[in-house]
């Protein structure tokens, strides 16, 4: 199983990064790409964002397809 790995970061506004998988993978044909943001969001939308990314993360260690998360 995947695991994510944490990277301090002190030039990052939040003070790491997290990724899972290889960056420097070759995409297949037909591979999907997923972009969120949400920088824009208010109070309410970013604590509902956050305890839905906790479900997500822990979901995207599962996916043997997945080949890298950031």
């Amino acid at each position: 199983m995947k695991t994510w790995t944490k990277h301090e970061d002190p030039t990052n506004k939040h003070g790491a990064t997290f990724n899972l998988g290889d960056r420097n993978v070759e995409l297949p044909p037909g591979a999907v790409i997923s972009v969120t943001r949400g920088e824009l969001f208010n109070i309410p939308r970013l604590m509902i964002n956050r305890v839905l990314n906790q479900f997500i993360m822990k979901a995207m260690t599962k996916n043997g397809d997945l080949l890298y998360a950031d």
